[in-house]
């Protein structure tokens, strides 16, 4: 895709202008990390597509900035490894490199996410490593084998505790040990599905602000309005057959199993994802559109497994229409 900049933004204020924005958002990330990072690899991508000069010195100067920034802070702070930073410029990199390109949005959001992914498992490595004050993978096993047990312990503690009056003076444990125990390993077993759709929600974001930053200062703005995020049929009948495998899978803890629940649960989020587009794309021209989309919003929360599931069918359904209209055309 071609980027320039619109008439009204002058080259050298523009390209300075995100410089700035870069170096400030990356130093910020380096204070409050995945919070800010969304908005620093969202402008550093940005101001890699923008930046014509011949040896690119913008682009090379801020990201230096955010890193230096980042292994100073880390090194006073005891965590002299820059990760974030690097994530950063990987994920800059990729969306700028994608977008010019003219790559499908939801190629670039999946590799967007595996690098989010997979730096959240370094993070939870490198901490590991800090705390134990050794690289040793023993000691980092170890390590989080004791905050599993923890949280094990205070997790059965507290469901244990919750009881329920019988009308009578006496009170009856509502969920059992066994049950608590199965509730408690069903939730350590979905922390793959977690990091995987937290790496999708930073992927996200940073869509989100790269698109409003390049359609504040694009000669043609439809373009990064009109890149829109759909994956092929083939990830679409993926996940029709991960939902029937899913319902025979149940409860086991074998390692298919795991693998197909935790493959269910991030395509059920992407899919949900696209069925919530696809509905706030419908209520467009409805007069009351703000008070459905609220409405819209809180069903998510107030019944979020009923409608991630009822969203995530939409998406499908949105997925083999647009699939369909593609080649038409």
């Amino acid at each position: 895709m071609k980027a320039e900049l619109n008439s009204k933004a002058n080259y050298k204020s523009a390209i300075l202008a995100l410089s700035i924005f870069t170096v400030i958002s990356g130093i910020l990330s380096t204070l409050f990390g995945v919070l800010v990072l969304p908005v620093s690899a969202a402008s550093l991508a940005a101001l890699m597509i923008y930046d014509k000069s011949t040896k690119r010195i913008p682009t090379v100067i801020s990201a230096c900035l955010v890193f230096l920034f980042n292994l100073v802070i880390g090194i006073f702070s005891g965590e002299p490894i820059p990760s974030l930073s690097l994530e950063i410029i990987f994920i800059a990199f990729v969306i700028a490199f994608m977008y010019t390109k003219g790559s499908e949005k939801g190629e670039c959001a999946f590799w967007i996410t595996a690098i989010a992914s997979l730096f959240i498992v370094i993070a939870f490595v490198l901490d590991g490593f800090y705390a134990v004050g050794e690289v040793s993978l023993s000691a980092l096993k170890e390590h989080y084998l004791g905050i599993y047990s923890a949280f094990k312990d205070e997790f059965l503690t507290g469901i244990n505790g919750i009881t329920s009056s019988l009308g009578d003076g006496n009170a009856a444990v509502l969920i059992s040990p066994d049950d608590a125990l199965v509730l408690f390993n069903s939730l350590v077993n979905s922390l793959i599905s977690v990091i995987v759709i937290c790496g999708f929600v930073i992927a996200g974001v940073t869509f989100k602000v790269f698109g409003a930053i390049v359609g504040r200062i694009d000669r043609e703005p439809s373009t990064v309005y009109n890149w829109r995020f759909s994956t092929s049929n083939v990830f679409a009948y993926f996940y029709i057959a991960l939902l029937l495998l899913s319902l025979f899978a149940g409860a086991s803890t074998d390692i298919f199993s795991l693998t197909v629940s935790n493959l269910y649960t991030v395509l059920s989020v992407v899919y949900a994802y696209v069925g919530y587009n696809y509905v706030s794309a419908l209520l467009i021209n409805s007069p009351r559109r703000g008070f459905m989309k609220l409405v819209l919003f809180l069903a998510l929360f107030s019944a979020t497994s009923l409608a991630i599931g009822i969203l995530s069918i939409m998406g499908i359904t949105f997925t083999f229409t647009h699939n369909k209209l593609k080649r038409e055309e």
